[in-house]
C-alpha cells in the first residue's frame, strides 16, 4: 500500500480540536451517523455543534456536518477527554411528541388544519419542522396520500424519530442526512446498485481483511399490514396481506412481519405497502465485513466493487454500514457489506 500522509479535523463549537483518535459510524439500520474523539482539548458543550473531515494530505472529505455533541467525558488517567455525538437526526430522536390535555383533537396532526399535507414526504417534513429540522430532497412516494380528511394523521406519546419510522415502514422509505448536513427523504434497497468505489486485495489493493456470510436472518415472506379501522365500526380493520414462497426457506413455510398503522386508510394501500415489504425482505442476506486502507469517498448507500481471491468474490456490493477512523496507526475503515 502507497504510504500517505494522514489529514484529519473536527471543530466542536466552532474551535478546532486536537486529535488523539477520532472515528465516524454511519450504518444503514440505525437513524445517525455517530462521531467519537478522544483528545487532550478541554472545550465543548453538550449539543455543540460539530463537523469533521478525513483524509490524506490535499485530498480529504466531509464525513459529518451540523452533528451534535451527546457527552463529555473526563478520563484521568491517561487525563484525556471523550466526546461523542450524532449527526443534526439525533434532534429528530430526541424530541418527544405530547400533548397534554390528551385530547385527540389537540394532537399534533400535520394531515389536518392551516397548511395541511397528505404525501408521506410533507408529512415527514411537517414532523422534522417539530424537532427544528427540514427535509432538503424527497423521492419515491409519488402517489401516496396517508390519513383521511376527518382523523388526518395524527402523532402522540412517540419521537419525532418514531413518528417518521412509522410513515417510511409503509413504502420502504428512509430518511438520513448526508455528510453535508442534507435531511433526504426517498426509497433506497440495500442492494448494489452502479459502482463508485473499488476495495481490493493484493500489493496494490486496499483491503487488509474481510469475511464472507450469508443467512436468512433478515428474510421475511409474508407481511401483514394493518391499516385503520373499517367505516363498518364493528373493530374491524383495514388489511393487506402479501406473501411468496422462498427457495432458503421449507416448501410452505413463512417468516411473517407484521406493519399497523392508522396512516393507512384503505385495504389498496395496505397490501401496495404489504407488496413493496415483501418484495424488499424476501431475500437471503449476502454480507461481507471487511477492514481497509481509508478512502474517504465510500460512505453508506454507495456501491463498491469488491474483488478478493480467497473468497472468490468479485462483484458489486452495497455500503450498509462503514467506520472511518483515524488514530496513531493511521487511517482505516472498516463496516459491512449487503446484497
Amino acid at each position: 500500500m502507497t504510504v500517505k500522509d494522514i489529514e484529519a479535523a473536527i471543530t466542536i463549537g466552532g474551535n478546532s480540536m486536537d486529535i488523539i483518535s477520532l472515528s465516524v459510524t454511519s450504518d444503514f439500520a440505525t437513524a445517525c451517523s455517530t462521531f467519537s474523539l478522544v483528545t487532550n482539548t478541554s472545550s465543548g458543550v453538550i449539543n455543540d455543534l460539530v463537523n469533521v473531515s478525513m483524509g490524506y494530505s490535499g485530498d480529504t472529505g466531509v464525513m459529518m456536518t451540523g452533528g451534535r455533541v451527546d457527552t463529555i467525558t473526563a478520563n484521568r488517567p491517561p487525563g484525556t477527554y471523550t466526546i461523542e455525538g450524532r449527526d443534526k437526526l439525533k434532534l429528530a430522536m430526541d424530541y418527544f411528541i405530547v400533548e397534554a390535555s390528551m385530547d385527540p383533537d389537540d394532537f399534533f396532526n400535520p394531515r389536518l388544519g392551516s397548511g395541511s399535507v397528505n404525501t408521506p414526504h410533507e408529512i415527514v417534513d411537517k414532523i422534522l419542522e417539530e424537532a427544528g429540522l427540514n427535509l432538503d430532497s424527497s423521492s419515491g412516494d409519488a402517489g401516496w396520500t396517508l390519513g383521511d380528511d376527518e382523523t388526518g394523521a395524527p402523532f402522540q406519546l412517540k419521537t419525532a424519530w418514531e413518528s417518521i419510522q412509522e410513515v417510511c415502514a409503509i413504502g420502504v422509505w428512509k430518511v438520513w442526512a448526508s455528510t453535508s448536513g442534507s435531511i433526504y427523504f426517498g426509497q433506497i434497497i440495500p442492494e448494489p446498485n452502479g459502482s463508485s468505489g473499488s476495495l481490493t486485495t493484493g500489493d496494490d489493493g486496499n483491503l487488509t481483511s474481510i469475511s464472507y456470510s450469508k443467512s436468512d436472518e433478515q428474510l421475511r415472506n409474508k407481511i401483514i399490514v394493518i391499516g385503520m379501522p373499517t367505516e363498518l365500526g364493528n373493530g374491524a380493520f383495514y388489511t393487506g396481506v402479501a406473501s411468496a414462497g422462498s427457495p432458503y426457506l421449507p416448501t410452505g413455510y413463512y417468516k411473517t412481519a407484521v406493519i399497523s398503522t392508522d396512516l393507512l386508510t384503505s385495504a389498496s394501500d395496505c397490501y401496495s405497502s404489504a407488496l413493496l415489504n415483501r418484495n424488499r425482505f424476501n431475500r437471503l442476506t449476502e454480507r461481507v465485513s471487511f477492514e481497509a486502507e481509508g478512502d474517504h469517498s465510500i460512505h453508506i448507500h454507495d456501491t463498491v466493487r469488491l474483488t478478493e481471491d480467497f473468497t472468490g468474490l468479485d462483484s458489486d456490493w452495497f455500503v450498509y454500514q462503514i467506520t472511518h477512523s483515524v488514530d496513531d496507526g493511521g487511517y482505516k475503515m472498516s463496516g459491512v457489506l449487503s446484497r
